[in-house]
């Protein structure tokens, strides 16, 4: 199964050792919230959800890890850390990396999810708001049902994406968390670790 290279859009093999991602590949060098992530984590990333990877297309989160661990010759008890993080899809570096590089590879479609998700949430807010004082209700619920139908075909849209785009649930989650923190500001970020409400 295993992928070859050329078929990568980032070729693993251009960086390594002394050639770090951003020599072999300087259209990356704007993205500087991404520069503390190691060329291994990279490699990892780039082997799980490259779209010419052919373990993007497995299933099995270990099984894809166990293989992805042997290609580049790592050894998953050395490096236990990124490996469990990665069967778990915790957040953390590699994550996010595989966030970056299924937006970079996919911009259009991880936009337009990206964007319905968020108005998918702000629908089903707005279907499950209660009457106000006097409204009539006989119209509110006709509005909730016209609500309800868009939400319906809005799911089926954001399934086919998703799908397209992620492969899993898992992944899909670990991507919206990593897009997430990356685009909220040091106060949010501070109220998110703090618990603050």
């Amino acid at each position: 199964m295993a992928t070859k290279n050329s078929e990568l859009q980032f070729d693993i093999e251009k960086f390594g050792g002394e050639v770090k991602i951003y020599d072999a590949y300087p259209e990356l060098l704007p993205y500087k919230q991404y520069h503390h992530i190691s060329d291994k984590e990279w490699k990892i990333a780039i082997l799980m959800v490259d779209i010419g990877s052919s373990y993007s297309k497995v299933k099995d989160q270990s099984q894809k890890m166990e293989s992805i661990f042997e290609h580049l010759n790592l050894d998953k008890h050395k490096d236990a850390k990124i490996f469990q993080d990665c069967i778990k899809y915790a957040a953390g570096d590699v994550m996010d990396a595989c966030s970056f590089l299924i937006e970079y590879q996919n911009n259009h479609k991880f936009a337009a999810w990206y964007e319905m998700n968020k108005l998918y949430y702000q629908l089903m807010a707005m279907i499950r708001r209660p009457a106000r004082e006097n409204e009539d209700e006989e119209r509110l619920i006709d509005k909730k049902t016209d609500l309800q139908y868009k939400a319906t075909k809005m799911m089926a849209e954001l399934e086919k994406l998703e799908t397209d785009l992620f492969g899993t649930a898992a992944m899909k989650a670990a991507a919206f968390r990593s897009k997430r923190k990356m685009e909220i500001n040091w106060n949010e970020k501070y109220a998110q670790d703090n618990q603050v409400e």
